[in-house]
């Protein structure tokens, strides 16, 4: 075998064969950085590339089973990478190297996209000729990255897509003589890449390549194809092998895989091209799917452009000037008119039957043959803080729209219409108001009233939904019924600040309002923050379905249910869960209310609370008057959690002699705190009733009265301080009821004898069974 320092000096030998260096045998990594400047398929403007070579296997003389990493730094700032995994052996009886590899690229592309393809290649290499050739499959991911939809005269164009193209390329090049130990190479070749549509590339490609003794490479390239066009780049990258000794050492030489020996015939000797790079496309060739028209039903999308400073025919390139010009355009009744540039429009807004007018100021989507779409341009204000303004009126028309827009003005509506995603204020009256509509959508709005209310429905059926109204000189929202049955469901609504009612609803005729909260319902008012009321003449019903609420009053009650008038009904068919934080005049009211949870079946179905809370534990003069007082009730009610805190009022009042209704009260537990007042008066009705604690302090006349009462009733503490009357009142029991007081005290102004505080002298017989498994009873 030949002395591997002689073979290194150059003296003569058919065939490569293993040197090192010094003798030693350390491992050995390649990096690199290098930059393409022009174009080619697949890139513009160039890149920079950082590369990393890293043998896997190194215990063969003549193999190389290594990765190649690359990281790519776009000019556009985008970024590229991929990852090679590659083996090259040399066969000395071709005397050729032969190798194949397997790659991951990845590319992040200017327009936002982020593409991935697989692929394949094969390359030889030898003394005079080399060939290569790669497949590219970018199948196994996601071949297509969406791109914006963009608007051409009055369409909308949709689906448009970067593509990313499978494709094959092979080149063929001989190798020129070294001159001044520069090896240079000539090569030629072809590729077609599958674009998946009309956007196919078939072309041919030239490049000369020169290395430098290993380390400085340049190359040139020039390609032709009938998508890409012409392009031309040049490459320049310098690249290091590091010797890394003090790393385990490789288990044969390295040195002739990574470095060139001066003496030995650059031509004939192969084995340093073991580490040369993998030529290929490094990144994701791709192309542009043009898109299509959107359609609606098969019927293309038309659209009418808005935009402040123009005088045009309504083309997104040549816009109208006003929303007026663009409503008077004969297409307007089936077309979307759109500002997308936003803008601030002085002028009375009068839509059209059909017209639809949209800003770009919430998200807007339209739905087409591909689902719905995004609007170019929209979402530029999702929080309604700086939509578009329109200082004037807007009437609404039948199956019209109107959103996106900061009006100062009245909206008016007396049809079927949409208004969403909008501001209104209007200092002279009400803020919205609609008449006679059948079906009418309120979503996302902000509205004000000076003078006025904030939305007002008069005979019109509504879906509302993410609706606040900052302030209202009278109702925050104002609902009426006439001679026709409506419907109206909210979800989300809050009043910030109303000069009378937060929520008022009214049944006025025949026909019955179904009124339907759902979500979070808020309303601060100065007078009732809830009410609802049979209005004297109407036959209608007034159906309630409360959901979950927070309520507060300056000056009126938090809740106030009045069904006394008319022929109908006011039920209440649900209520999840009430929260009433302050009221003047007494916290939750109803006077001829029927607590029915089904009204298709028969009688009246048990309505269940989780949680109603009326007042503050720590502050009862936050709720003056009645805390829950209900008079001449109908039907079941039970409130799983009940706590009421008031002052000047009764704590939990019951009362159905006036009318001679039967009602059924149930708690499971809670607490009762009142001051100036008695904690609970129940007059007559069924009870099943399950407190912690019930507190009465200075009640004018008793602490606790239940008066024709059966059922049950257990309290676990029970309280009562300086009532001017009896404190306990227990009369006139109609059947079997059972009251345990729990730990009881008694503040008296009276006596300290039990028959001065107790009184359940009147009426009961066995059917009560009272107990007070403790009592204390002081004076003051």
């Amino acid at each position: 075998m030949a002395d591997l320092d002689t073979v290194f000096r150059g003296q003569s030998e058919e065939f490569p064969a293993a040197w090192s260096v010094d003798g030693e045998t350390p491992y050995i990594q390649q990096f690199g950085a290098g930059y393409r400047s022009g174009d080619g398929p697949g890139f513009q403007n160039g890149f920079t590339d950082l590369e990393w070579m890293i043998p896997i296997r190194g215990d063969a003389e003549f193999d190389n089973f290594f990765a190649d990493l690359h990281l790519l730094l776009l000019d556009g700032q985008n970024l590229g990478g991929n990852v090679t995994l590659a083996y090259r052996r040399y066969d000395a009886e071709w005397n050729r190297i032969n190798g194949l590899s397997v790659f991951w690229d990845g590319t992040q592309t200017p327009l936002g996209n982020g593409l991935q393809q697989l692929g394949l290649g094969v390359e030889t290499l030898g003394t005079i000729v080399d060939a290569r050739a790669n497949v590219y499959l970018p199948d196994a991911f996601e071949l297509r990255g969406d791109l914006p939809n963009q608007f051409q005269g009055n369409n909308l164009i949709v689906n448009r897509a970067e593509v990313a193209m499978t494709g094959v390329d092979a080149e063929v090049g001989v190798n020129l003589p070294v001159v001044l130990n520069t090896r240079t190479r000539a090569l030629a070749g072809g590729y077609h890449f599958d674009g998946y549509g009309d956007q196919d590339a078939t072309g041919w490609k030239a490049r000369v390549e020169a290395e430098y003794n290993r380390m400085v490479w340049v190359d040139f390239s020039v390609q032709d194809d009938d998508l890409f066009g012409r392009t031309w780049n040049v490459g320049v990258t310098w690249r290091y092998a590091h010797r890394f000794l003090n790393h385990t050492p490789s288990p044969a030489s390295m040195d002739h895989k990574f470095f060139r020996a001066e003496d030995v015939d650059a031509t004939r000797d192969l084995s340093d091209r073991l580490s040369d790079p993998i030529r290929r496309v490094q990144q994701v060739l791709i192309s542009h799917d043009p898109g299509t028209i959107a359609t609606d039903g098969g019927v293309p999308l038309e659209f009418i452009h808005v935009a402040n400073g123009f005088a045009g025919t309504g083309t997104f390139e040549d816009p109208y000037g006003t929303l007026t010009n663009a409503l008077a355009d004969g297409n307007a009744a089936t077309s979307i008119i759109y500002t997308p540039f936003g803008g601030n429009f002085v002028e009375n807004v009068n839509l059209i039957d059909g017209a639809r007018v949209l800003s770009n100021g919430p998200t807007q989507t339209v739905v087409t043959q591909f689902g719905d779409q995004l609007l170019p341009f929209s979402g530029t204000s999702p929080s309604l803080a700086a939509l578009p303004t329109l200082t004037g009126n807007v009437a609404m028309a039948n199956d019209s729209r109107f959103s996106g827009f900061d009006v100062t003005g009245a909206v008016t509506a007396a049809g079927d219409f949409t208004l969403d995603n909008s501001v209104v204020t209007n200092a002279a009256g009400d803020a919205v108001s609609v008449s006679g509509a059948a079906a009418s959508t309120l979503t996302n709005l902000r509205v004000s009233s000076g003078a006025g209310r904030g939305v007002v429905l008069n005979d019109s059926a509504a879906a509302i939904t993410d609706l606040r109204v900052l302030t209202a000189a009278t109702n925050g929202l104002e609902v009426t019924t006439g001679a026709t049955a409506r419907t109206v469901s909210v979800n989300n609504l809050t009043v910030d600040a109303a000069g009378q009612h937060g929520i008022d609803l009214n049944v006025g005729g025949a026909g019955a309002l179904t009124y339907t909260q759902a979500g979070t319902i808020t309303a601060t008012a100065t007078g009732n923050a809830f009410d609802a009321a049979l209005l004297g003449g109407s036959t209608g019903n007034l159906n309630l379905t409360l959901g979950q609420f927070t309520l507060a009053s300056t000056g009126g009650a938090g809740v106030n249910l009045d069904g006394t008038a008319g022929a109908g009904r006011l039920n209440v068919v649900g209520l999840t869960t009430g929260t009433i934080t302050q009221a003047a005049t007494g916290g939750f009211l109803a006077d001829t209310v029927f607590f029915d949870s089904n009204l298709t079946a028969a009688g009246n179905q048990q309505v269940g609370v989780f949680t109603l809370t009326i007042g503050d534990s720590t502050d009862t003069t936050q709720v003056t008057g009645d805390g829950l007082r209900l008079i001449d009730p109908t039907g079941s009610l039970l409130v799983s959690t009940l706590n009421v805190f008031n002052d000047n009022g009764t704590g939990v009042l019951v009362d159905t002699k006036g009318g001679g209704t039967v009602f059924t009260l149930a708690t499971s537990t809670g607490q009762v705190s009142t001051t100036n007042g008695p904690a609970m008066s129940l007059d007559p009705l069924t009870l099943a009733m399950n407190l912690s604690s019930v507190r009465s302090d200075a009640s004018p006349t008793n602490g606790l009265l239940l008066d024709t009462a059966i059922g049950t009733v257990n309290i676990g503490t029970t309280t009562i301080n300086d009532s001017v009357g009896t404190a306990i009142v227990i009369r006139d029991t109609p059947g079997p009821l059972a009251v345990n007081l729990g730990t009881t005290t008694i503040r008296s102004t009276i006596g300290l004898l039990f028959t001065d505080n107790v009184d359940t002298t009147v009426g009961n017989g066995t059917n009560l069974n009272l107990t007070i498994p403790s009592l204390t009873i002081t004076e003051p």
